[in-house]
């Protein structure tokens, strides 16, 4: 575990919220305080093009929905892979099977993060299977609890062990387009900007915003 990071370069964005829709009501997720919408067509081709100014690392196909509830997210995918990066989903799992996996690694997807709700090892295993780098992702349901989400959560939703995302820059784009440092500033409450605004965010670095002071970090 390390100390937060004073700053963040954001050739780390990692994320696009291509949707707001999940199929799950968790209690311990902030979806629920979202308006349920897919991102435009206009406001996703501005995102790929502040990728191409910040050159990230890695891009996630995900926010504080479930990505394979967009409509788009084979031909959206496919356009993230066209600029060279190796899209990876993350998912709660609910809609994978042999053939889903086989589509979406048709599509340019490289590696897969389930968070689970219950037993994924067959997907797990066709998904390796298929040459698919497969992440588990931590999910309360199967015991603990989760992230304080900043302090916008109630405090018996707390995870004992806490993330740190200033600390590896793990910022995102949302469904409506605002470019955000930290990946639990879901609701976009200190946006850097708008990928409308492109050329300004080139050089953006950024720091600690509001919500820090109410986050548990990283000890």
């Amino acid at each position: 575990m390390g100390k937060r990071a004073l700053a963040v370069n954001l050739k780390k964005i990692q994320a696009i919220e291509t949707t707001t829709f999940c199929n799950r009501e968790c209690p311990w997720c902030l979806n629920n305080r979202l308006m349920a919408k897919d991102m435009d067509d206009q406001t996703f081709n501005q995102s790929l093009g502040v990728l191409r100014l910040f050159e990230p690392d890695l891009i996630a196909m995900n926010g504080c929905g479930e990505p394979l509830m967009d409509p788009k997210i084979l031909e959206r995918m496919s356009a993230v892979a066209e600029l060279g990066y190796k899209p990876r989903i993350i998912t709660n799992g609910d809609f994978l099977d042999e053939s889903v996996l086989k589509e979406l690694k048709q599509h340019g997807m490289s590696s897969l993060m389930i968070s689970p709700h219950g037993d994924i090892s067959t997907i797990v295993s066709l998904a390796k299977g298929l040459g698919i780098n497969v992440v588990a992702g931590y999910s309360p349901t199967i015991g603990g609890r989760t992230h304080n989400w900043a302090g916008q959560l109630d405090a018996e939703n707390e995870l004992s062990t806490k993330c740190n995302p200033l600390l590896e820059g793990r910022g995102y784009i949302n469904v409506d387009g605002y470019v955000v440092q930290c990946c639990l500033d879901y609701l976009a409450r200190y946006p850097l900007g708008h990928v409308s605004d492109g050329y300004k965010l080139r050089s953006a670095v950024c720091g600690p915003i509001g919500i820090c002071k109410d986050c548990g970090g990283s000890p």
